[in-house]
């Protein structure tokens, strides 16, 4: 499984940064928030904000690097006996938060993606505005804060899975 999220994660980043460029690109001076052109934003503004973004995928990778330094004898994980027990339950412990901070950056970077899509609508198109997005919207953020809960579920299972 960890395969598999780890390359969705890097096409979810792909069409992130692609999305970023292809909206920048199309932007002029003023980019369109509402369908009225009643919210603009200067461009370079709009790209201080991505480049937040960006910047957020930078910091998930160097957590992933570092994740396997930290000393999980000391956190408060539960079941910590389960997953400090032995060398196969650290290594099972490190995949589970790679696996996980992969798959939170691929919902990230997924949703980021849908909002630049939504501006470049907006903006090229004349169509279109939040609200006509805005369910699709609180799914990918609902989803975005349910994925920390299933991080907590998985480390509270009492067996030990990949």
């Amino acid at each position: 499984m960890y395969p598999f999220i780890r390359f969705i994660n890097y096409v979810s980043i792909i069409l992130f940064l692609s999305f970023l460029f292809f909206t920048y690109y199309q932007f002029g001076d003023s980019v369109i928030v509402d369908q009225k052109g009643e919210l603009t934003t200067k461009q370079n503004i709009f790209m201080y904000f991505a480049i937040v973004f960006v910047a957020f995928n930078v910091l998930l990778r160097i957590l992933k690097s570092q994740v396997n330094k930290l000393p999980f004898s000391k956190m408060a994980l539960p079941n910590k006996a389960m997953w400090t027990d032995s060398l196969d339950s650290r290594e099972a412990l490190l995949k589970v938060f790679h696996t996980w901070i992969d798959s939170f950056s691929v919902v990230i970077n997924l949703t980021l993606s849908y909002i630049l899509f939504v501006l470049m609508m907006i903006n090229t198109m004349k169509t279109g505005s939040f609200s006509t997005y805005q369910p699709v919207l609180i799914i990918c953020l609902v989803f975005a804060a349910f994925w920390w809960l299933v991080l907590l579920i998985r480390l509270s299972t009492k067996k030990l899975y990949l």
